[in-house]
């Protein structure tokens, strides 16, 4: 029986969702296990009335959960994309619900993340004591006064809860550690909880206070892990060296000499310069010998970041801002063999060539930056890329936007098609003006956003069967008449075309798999219409806004490749 055959016995009969579940929870305790590891890790806490599952679920909540105030609460079918991962791939609990798994099965997370401000918002909300309105003005400062300062609302939420406070051996802040009442803050959550992840603001809103500065830094514990320092001008005064268990760093460097106050520990480092700032480091100088992320924000004030980057020969994952000393990327002196991540944001390089030396490479993206011809010239060069993106911003061609199709091949155009996509593609996003008359796709693509592309003859094209989620948007696309859709197409987005008009003699009717179906911003008059008998998250032809909203923001994210 073939792969279609089966489709369609499937869809005229129906699933007795209790009988296969009932099934499920008899399979060998090895294969629910396997089961459940393919499961979100946020969305597991959906199981926990079932008693059978909990001890496939605790051990996930023993390693890490994330404290919330709101439980994500799944609408419409369980597709895969319930079950994609997420930023935050760990099980989401409120602290009423963790503290009743902690007392019922003896459990205790390793690690925690929460919002401390928004948890203390949340319960004066319960209590009847919320004093925060969108439309008063007064309220609106009283909201400061009870979200962003430390007050007595804080010291109870602390005190009822520090049991659990207590009891997880790391806690990472989501909440942002500001100049005006920070020392007061961490001053407070120190007595309380072991705390080894925040950021840090300097300033927010007020001018810079190098002494209020200087307490924060002093409430910083020395066994911290992870430290975000966002400052809008000036330096921070601090040796981080005494952070001897600090991983990742993100810090402004204005002096060559910070650049050894960093511990040999951090494995992850983001520096970035100021203004005018100009600093030229030294081959005495050095950087810790284990980093395998590092980015780096120049503000043309680095114009000899290869010194530490020759270092870095354990280096992953590079993302380089706002570079415009050399045209050449081979000039940064990356080491080729361990590079799997690459970003380039608004830099002056010209010739791309080099990069085709890391094989290893895995997800490439360039941001408002030329694109040069010698990238993509050969299957060979990419094998084990997953993810490119092309967001060239700024280098639109300026007859965009009013010109007849006819009149746009002029040499600041690119052309599109003769480019050579890597095999194993299987994410694709271009938001370039970029022509194709033609367009040859990997076999095994998933994921495909065109934005702003052109195509003089339309989508005349193509596009692989394997396309689960497909994007287009804002092309001068006048037809989409006759155009074949990928047969397991699952999220289909046609945004802001504002030259498309018609859409005929298609075959999205036939497919199956869609659940999420979004047009907005097109001229397109009576159009083909999805199949009525699929069930949808959202469907532009019978669903209200207000569910657009509630599903949207988990069909927009890249589906193919892990984060």
């Amino acid at each position: 029986m073939s792969k279609l055959e089966i489709e369609k016995m499937l869809e005229q009969q129906t699933i007795d969702f209790d009988k296969h579940f009932i099934a499920f929870l008899k399979l060998p305790p090895e294969i629910i296990q396997r089961v459940i590891s393919y499961i979100r890790k946020d969305l597991l806490t959906i199981f926990l009335d079932c008693n059978a599952l909990v001890p496939f679920i605790l051990p996930y909540i023993e390693r890490q959960v994330e404290i919330v105030t709101y439980i994500y609460e799944i609408t419409g079918p369980l597709l895969w994309s319930s079950f994609e991962s997420n930023t935050l791939n760990m099980p989401q609990l409120s602290m009423t619900k963790l503290k009743e798994l902690m007392d019922s099965y003896k459990i205790c997370p390793k690690e925690a993340t929460i919002d401390i401000r928004a948890n203390v918002d949340f319960t004066n909300y319960q209590e009847g004591n919320n004093i925060t309105s969108d439309h008063d003005e007064e309220n609106r400062e009283a909201e400061y006064q009870l979200i962003n300062l430390v007050d007595e609302s804080l010291d109870k939420w602390c005190e009822y809860n520090q049991e659990i406070l207590g009891k997880v051996k790391n806690w990472r802040l989501q909440d942002k550690i500001y100049q005006r009442d920070g020392a007061q803050f961490l001053s407070k959550l120190n007595s309380y909880m072991n705390l080894m992840s925040f950021d840090v603001m300097f300033p927010e809103y007020d001018d810079v206070d190098p002494e209020t500065q200087k307490e924060i830094l002093n409430c910083i514990p020395e066994s911290v892990s992870c430290l975000s320092f966002d400052m809008k001008d000036g330096s921070i005064n601090s040796n981080f060296l005494k952070y001897s268990y600090l991983r990742k760093l993100k810090c402004p460097i204005t002096s060559r000499n910070q650049i050894n106050l960093i511990p040999p520990s951090v494995e992850s480092l983001n520096i970035y310069a100021y203004n005018e700032a100009e600093v030229m480091f030294l081959d005495t100088d050095k950087v810790p010998p284990n980093l395998k992320e590092f980015a780096v924000i120049t503000g043309f004030g680095y114009n000899n970041i290869e010194i530490l980057i020759k270092q870095m020969d354990k280096l992953g994952s590079f993302k380089i801002c706002q570079y415009w000393t050399s045209t050449r990327i081979e000039s940064l002196c990356l080491p080729d063999s361990n590079i799997t991540n690459l970003v380039i944001d608004s830099c002056g390089f010209d010739d791309y060539s080099s990069i085709r030396k890391y094989k290893g490479l895995k997800r490439l993206k360039i941001i408002g930056s030329i694109i040069s011809s010698n990238l993509l010239v050969s299957e060979d060069d990419f094998p084990n890329m997953q993810e490119l993106i092309f967001m060239p911003s700024g280098m639109v061609n300026p007859n965009y936007l009013d010109a007849s199709v006819s009149n746009l091949e002029d040499p600041f155009t690119p052309s599109g098609d003769k480019l050579v996509f890597p095999p194993n593609l299987a994410n694709l996003e271009i938001n370039s003006d970029f022509i194709f008359k033609t367009l040859n796709l990997p076999r095994k693509l998933n994921s495909l956003t065109l934005s702003r592309t052109i195509f003089p003859n339309g989508i005349t094209f193509k596009l692989p069967d394997t396309l689960r989620y497909l994007k287009l948007s804002e092309t001068k696309l006048r037809s989409l008449d006759d155009f074949h859709f990928p047969t397991n197409l699952e999220v289909l987005i046609i945004h802001c075309n504002r030259h498309l008009k018609s859409m005929t003699n298609t075959n999205l009717s036939s497919l199956g798999h869609l659940y999420f179906v979004d047009f907005f911003g097109n001229r397109i008059c009576d159009p083909d219409k999805p199949r009525e008998s699929n069930r949808y998250k959202y469907n532009t032809f019978n669903s209200s806004m207000s569910d657009k909203n509630d599903n949207h923001s988990e069909c927009s994210s890249t589906l193919s490749t892990e984060e």
